[in-house]
């Protein structure tokens, strides 16, 4: 249906005309998905593969969710339709509760559709957490790219490079080393190995740590977890 089509069925019809068709076709099909179980209890890395299996005995599989509640509850859940719509296809599923499945027991219901109704809410709301924490991650870390060149504090030794210089392009990518303490109009010493006997003053904004010296300072907090890792595995001896 394109766009023009919708217009004209809104305008012949009102806008609750395709409210009303959304729910006749859900209707219709909760109507066909009828007698489903419930499966709780599932170990979350358990594959969907594994759980179609076992159940695919009881007779054929129409659809099938897996649900997850997040919070203190880890184990996820799933829905099962079955093809033929009858009792005995959920009978034959119920005859598996209590079997081990990765270390954990089956609970298979048939459940009452406030049960599965709480299930659907709990798993949309587990996303929309999931989904929030996403983008607070997210934020977070562009926050920190973002850090303004001013706020970043040097030490006295460290390797920088030289970037963005409009006046003395030559000096751009040379590595230098900072000389001293930041100076009061906010500019750091650099000592260049073009000018070896006077360093040059140069805007936070024209300078950013090497790559040399983030590869050193990854080394260095590489080596201390190394020896705190090694240091608890001789206090467990």
């Amino acid at each position: 249906m394109s766009a023009d089509d919708i217009c004209a069925l809104i305008a012949m019809r009102g806008p609750q005309s395709l409210v009303s068709k959304k729910k006749k076709k859900r209707k219709e099909r909760d109507r066909s998905l009828k007698n489903p179980i419930l499966l709780r209890n599932v170990n979350p890395n358990i594959k969907d593969d594994m759980v179609e299996e076992m159940f695919s005995t009881c007779g054929h599989i129409k659809s099938m969710v897996r649900y997850n509640e997040g919070g203190a509850n880890l184990m996820h859940k799933f829905v099962i339709h079955f093809e033929k719509a009858t009792g005995q296809m959920a009978s034959v599923a119920l005859m598996k509760k209590g079997l081990m499945l990765a270390g954990c027991p089956l609970d298979v219901i048939i459940p009452t559709p406030e049960q599965l109704m709480v299930t659907r809410n709990a798993h949309k709301k587990f996303k929309k957490e999931q989904k929030q924490m996403r983008l607070t991650a997210s934020k977070k870390q562009q926050e920190m790219e973002a850090k303004k060149p001013e706020d970043i504090q040097y030490t006295l030794g460290q390797m920088v490079e030289v970037h963005s210089l409009a006046k003395l392009p030559k000096f751009n990518g040379m590595l230098g080393t900072i000389s001293g303490e930041k100076t009061p109009d906010g500019r750091w010493p650099v000592l260049l190995p073009a000018r070896p006997g006077k360093p040059f003053n140069l805007k936070p904004a024209n300078i950013r740590a090497s790559w040399a010296d983030r590869e050193k300072e990854k080394k260095k907090q590489n080596y201390f977890a190394k020896k705190k890792k090694r240091g608890g595995a001789q206090l467990d001896v």
